[in-house]
């Protein structure tokens, strides 16, 4: 929970950064949107710091003084929760893999999930892991958030190669 009425400081997205680093789901809420314009100058500089620091995580806006937003609180918790043990089919991996440009160009001919909690996705082809810019693996990581709809959860990548 970040009070977005003081200024801004490195240590709250540092333990945010953090925990999703570690592979757990982060929800960050903005408390006291009441008292915040919300196109206002403070607001925009949160928005734009959480962005550079945790991309693929939606901050919910809540006021706990005019409890503004605690009802998606709940449901914004119980969606994290489901995303966070939903296992994949390796079959519709697979399907979804053979559609991503990257994946032919760089040979990844099989994909699966070896673990939820955090979901972590096992590659095989003909390219180590290692051999992969970071780039590369923020995308794939970033295109399977957003074709399974697990919004706010870190996946982890491996490799193997055959």
């Amino acid at each position: 929970v970040i009070d977005i009425t003081q200024p801004m400081v490195s240590q709250d997205l540092r333990i945010a950064r953090l925990a999703w680093d570690t592979g757990n789901p982060v929800l960050l809420l903005l408390n006291k949107c009441d008292l915040v314009d919300p196109g206002g100058c403070v607001s925009r500089h949160w928005l734009r710091a959480i962005r550079c620091v945790l991309p693929d995580v939606v901050p919910l806006t809540i006021s706990a003084l005019d409890r503004t937003n605690l009802d998606r609180l709940d449901q914004r918790l119980r969606s994290l929760h489901a995303a966070w043990h939903k296992q994949i089919p390796a079959s519709e991996l697979d399907r979804w893999c053979a559609q991503l440009s990257l994946a032919r160009r760089v040979g990844i001919k099989h994909i699966h999930q070896t673990q939820a909690c955090p979901p972590c996705l096992s590659l095989a082809g003909r390219v180590k892991i290692a051999d992969l810019r970071s780039s590369e693996l923020r995308f794939l990581a970033r295109k399977f958030r957003e074709d399974f709809k697990l919004s706010g959860i870190p996946v982890q990548i491996e490799g193997k190669i055959y």
